[in-house]
């Protein structure tokens, strides 16, 4: 019963380590996704600005085609964005999973070690 008690103790314990390890690093790993969305979307605004004061028709238009390029760009990294913000959470989600899971354990083998020592 003490050496199931221990095995608990330590697989728990480096369960909770591990879980919030695991947890924080994912929420530490920068989000690039969202950086470059923000940047596209903002060159696209201002594309489109410029294209609205422009009087020459292939200038304007020329500057419209761009500022829908960088558009569409921005909407990409955007939903690479929400797909990596998903993922992010998943991840803390199972991290702290674990972490409780780990605990329990690590609670369980005190009291089988305790109970095996009485004995």
């Amino acid at each position: 019963m003490k050496a199931l008690g221990i095995v608990l103790l330590l697989f728990g314990l480096l369960a909770v380590v591990g879980g919030l390890i695991g947890a924080v690093v994912s929420q530490i790993i920068p989000n690039d996704e969202c950086t470059y969305a923000d940047q596209y979307r903002t060159e696209a605004d201002k594309l489109s600005k410029e294209a609205e004061t422009e009087r020459d028709p292939s200038k304007k238009a020329e500057l419209q085609a761009k500022a829908l390029d960088k558009m569409q760009s921005a909407r990409t990294w955007s939903e690479g964005c929400r797909t990596r913000k998903t993922g992010t959470t998943i991840a803390l989600i199972a991290g702290l999973f674990v972490s409780g899971v780990g605990f329990v354990m690590a609670i369980a083998g005190v009291f089988i070690f305790r109970k095996g020592r009485s004995a």
